[in-house]
């Protein structure tokens, strides 16, 4: 015989199961119900040969202003050259 609320002696005043807490379990989260799926926006993010000639031209201005220690030259200078280097290559 399958349990139902009706077959249960004394269930039937019962009612409803409002929520799935156990009492004295404070800790332990209520399930939450699984979110609808929705179709996600992607934006993609756009680099263009003219934000890396911008980064360029930053580079010459902090170095000119003093915002690279002397140990960090040689890696902003390759940095400098390589990003001259790909604009160069894709402006033909």
């Amino acid at each position: 015989m399958r349990m139902t609320p009706e077959n249960i002696p004394g269930a039937g005043s019962i009612g409803p199961i409002k929520s799935r807490r156990i009492p004295g379990r404070e800790d332990v989260p209520e399930e939450q119900p699984e979110p609808v799926q929705q179709e996600a926006v992607v934006e993609t993010a756009e680099l263009t040969l003219e934000d890396i000639e911008l980064v360029t031209v930053l580079l010459d201005a902090c170095a000119q202003r003093g915002a690279f220690k002397a140990s960090e030259f040689s890696i902003v200078g390759k940095l400098h050259d390589k990003l001259e280097a790909f604009v160069a290559s894709h402006r033909g």
